[in-house]
């Protein structure tokens, strides 16, 4: 090795350590940007093999406090 060789010659300083700090950032924050943008699916509500039965008729029990009663009691 010759005297004058450049001593930081395959490590990360810290200019290049926040250099890449701020790559991963930037790609997590358009990775969520993304996601979070995708409908999800098809959009017709069922997924695999589960198709939703209609629903004809019947009770609902719906258990409420005493401060939500008069909103449940609507009829």
């Amino acid at each position: 090795m010759t005297p004058d060789a450049d001593a930081t010659r395959g490590r990360r300083t810290p200019r290049r350590r926040g250099w890449y700090a701020g790559v991963v950032l930037a790609a997590a924050a358009v990775l969520a940007a993304v996601t979070a943008c995708g409908n999800g699916g098809s959009g017709t509500g069922a997924q695999g093999e589960f198709r939703p039965v209609d629903q004809k008729g019947g009770t609902i029990t719906v258990w409420v406090d005493s401060t939500r009663l008069p909103a449940a009691q609507y009829r």
